[in-house]
């Protein structure tokens, strides 16, 4: 009686596995179009997006330097004259004259051209955030401000034109340039205060 007892339970185990073959078949049939199935999707994405191009990826760098400081200081010429900024948040002082930055614009006319001279970095994160999120094309090309190894590229989302001149070994703003019909300018930036 013992003999077909274990006679009997193995055959119970092989009718089992025998059983569930066609289960697994369909297991690994369900995987694997599962699996075609996620890849053509990543394909297509893929496709449809398209790859960054090395300015997108260059600004991504410089939205992240510009990250850690909260504050900046520049020189700016603008039409001969002369000015002496510094940018804290979201204020700046303009030869030693504090104008409040309401929105990305100064509260005082006038000097909006100066402003975004200054380099600020908030408005400079928001400007440059909002032209990478919005689909903005940029072009940049290698150059040298003060024997400084650098890329330049035009912001497209500004008026008068202007344009951002990075260090390519910090990431950070060295220069601006506003090259308008009415307005022409640029700055020296500098940024400190690491947050």
């Amino acid at each position: 009686m013992f003999v077909d007892g274990t006679h009997s339970l193995n055959r119970s185990f092989a009718d089992r596995a025998t059983d569930s073959s066609p289960m697994l078949r369909t297991l690994a049939v369900a995987l694997a179009v599962l699996a075609a199935i996620g890849g053509a999707s990543l394909l297509v994405q893929t496709q449809a997006l398209g790859r960054p191009t090395v300015a997108r990826l260059e600004l991504v760098d410089t939205l992240q330097a510009l990250t850690e400081y909260g504050r900046s200081s520049a020189v700016i010429q603008v039409g001969g004259r002369r000015y002496v900024t510094s940018c804290r948040h979201h204020a700046v002082k303009l030869n030693g004259h504090l104008l409040p930055e309401i929105s990305g614009r100064l509260a005082r006319r006038g000097e909006s051209g100066v402003f975004e001279l200054a380099g600020c970095p908030r408005p400079l994160e928001r400007l440059l955030s909002a032209d990478l999120l919005g689909g903005a094309s940029f072009e940049i090309r290698r150059t040298e401000v003060d024997r400084v190894p650098a890329w330049e590229t035009r912001l497209p989302g500004t008026r008068p034109p202007l344009e951002l001149f990075v260090s390519i070994r910090t990431g950070l703003p060295v220069e601006l340039t506003i090259r308008g019909r009415r307005m022409h300018g640029t700055s020296d930036v500098a940024y400190r205060g690491q947050r």
